[in-house]
């Protein structure tokens, strides 16, 4: 067997499992994306269920309590704030893409195979380093989001205990 065929095979071998890589990371990095995008919206409908429940009580509940009172209308504040940062994890971001196969086989007859296939490459690594970054960037916004969220509900918590134990009446 040819010793130069060979090598090139193997060239080629690695160079197939290189893209596959690249590929299956970017999967993976689409797939978080999709997750941080879930996870806000559901803390958007979290935070909607607790602002119901504190407007609920404020209503028909008035705390003979300023502070308690004080306390949930600040609590369910910080619960507009929450579902502010998740809203803002949900922000479409512009992400990089990898050209289409049409495109790419284009580009590889312009160039010779081993720059073509350095290009390419090249071209996945920006891709996944820049969905990896924007996927940081948006779990963050939610982790804001959730500290925001817990702030809020324990204040609410609060608000209602104190409210609860200093006497409430019902609004007519």
């Amino acid at each position: 067997m040819d010793s130069s065929n060979t090598s090139g095979r193997n060239e080629l071998d690695q160079a197939k499992l290189l893209l596959d890589h690249c590929q299956f990371e970017y999967n993976d990095l689409s797939d978080t994306w999709r997750d941080i995008e879930r996870k806000a919206q559901g803390e958007i409908a979290i935070v909607g269920i607790f602002l119901i429940g504190g407007l609920t009580f404020l209503r028909f509940f008035i705390p003979e309590n300023l502070v308690a009172f004080g306390l949930i209308a600040l609590s369910m504040a910080i619960l507009v704030v929450s579902a502010l940062l998740a809203i803002s994890a949900l922000l479409v971001d512009e992400v990089e893409t990898v050209q289409p196969i049409g495109d790419v086989r284009e580009f590889l007859k312009s160039c010779s195979g081993e720059d073509a296939l350095r290009a390419y490459l090249d071209r996945w690594e920006i891709v996944n380093t820049d969905l990896s970054n924007k996927n940081y960037r948006k779990s963050a916004w939610v982790l804001r989001s959730q500290y925001a969220l817990m702030g809020g509900v324990i204040g609410l918590a609060i608000g209602v205990l104190v409210a609860t134990a200093c006497g409430i009446s019902v609004s007519h």
